[in-house]
């Protein structure tokens, strides 16, 4: 009972990048490497960001694209690891295929933002409801705001499926 007190005296950014610093540190190492945060989340839509620094960029000063992968990934994810906490089941959350379309250099601190976490939910309880595996692609857009204000740098597709194990 206590727990939950603290946890929900936490702001939900703090609690969502500690969930972040979580994954970085126990299953993706490549979360905390690349140093993905988060920027804002709600019922619709997640924002992660990532820094353009030293680990994250190439050889043209711009964020490579194995890191931009990552955060497109990553903020396709979230939405789901949190509604598999909240809701403790197995899911198994997979990404079948992704495309990417690149436009311009990401030179600065890079946002990644999917606005179907409403969608993402739903097709978990389709998954929960029919115990079958369930597909949906994600969508993501990537934006350099303090270059490039709400100009896309790149879009990526990901193929969500889910599977609830037994």
């Amino acid at each position: 009972m206590l727990k939950k007190l603290l946890w929900d005296w936490i702001p939900q950014r703090v609690q969502d990048n500690l969930i972040l610093r979580y994954i970085g540190f126990f299953k993706i190492p490549l979360v905390n490497f690349v140093g993905l945060k988060m920027v804002k989340r709600d019922e619709k839509k997640c924002t992660l960001s990532m820094p353009l620094n030293r680990k994250t960029k190439n050889h043209v000063n711009s964020v490579y694209f194995a890191c931009m992968t990552a955060g497109a990934d990553l903020t396709a994810g979230f939405p789901v690891i949190l509604e598999v906490l909240r809701i403790k089941k197995n899911i198994v959350p997979i990404f079948k295929d992704m495309s990417a379309e690149f436009y311009k250099r990401a030179e600065g601190e890079t946002h990644f933002t999917s606005e179907q976490n409403q969608e993402i939910k739903d097709l978990i309880q389709k998954a929960l409801s029919t115990g079958e595996r369930h597909n949906i692609p994600v969508i993501i857009t990537a934006t350099v705001p303090k270059v490039l204000g709400d100009e896309p740098v790149a879009k990526f597709t990901l193929n969500l499926s889910l599977k609830v194990k037994p």
